[in-house]
């Protein structure tokens, strides 16, 4: 429970200081891709495919999704939530699933609480702010 407090309280202040609101969604695309690429890099190199501890290399992957992943889905979360006002409604729907695979990672990988769930990482994201037609959105 201190630890979730901790977490809203630092999240509370890097969103009001460190966070870039932009004026486009390629501005924030641009933003977040390094950030979605590192993460995909070591998802490939080192992560699960199925049972985490059968295959891939569990010891690099422990150590890169702590030290990379986590901080890495942190930063994206930050821009997506204030950046939201230049999303269409579909992608504000791939943010909240993204953000309980944040949530979930987390708990898995830094706390050892494998009862949180298993909402995987949402493949929307990979395209969230690609386009600049907002025609959807009303």
């Amino acid at each position: 429970m201190l630890y979730s407090w901790k977490l809203e309280r630092v999240e509370e202040i890097q969103i009001a200081v460190s966070t870039p609101v932009f004026k486009n969604r390629a501005e924030v695309r641009a933003h977040i891709q390094g950030l979605l690429d590192d993460n995909a890099l070591i998802h490939t190199r080192y992560g699960p495919v199925g049972d985490p501890y059968r295959q891939g290399d569990p010891v690099l992957w422990i150590r890169h999704a702590r030290s990379t992943i986590v901080p890495n889905n942190r930063r994206v979360l930050r821009a997506l939530d204030a950046n939201r006002h230049l999303m269409t409604p579909e992608e504000q729907q791939i943010l909240a699933i993204y953000r309980l695979h944040v949530e979930q990672f987390e708990s898995r990988h830094v706390l050892d609480d494998f009862t949180t769930g298993t909402e995987r990482f949402p493949e929307g994201i990979q395209n969230i702010f690609l386009n600049e037609d907002m025609t959807s959105r009303t």
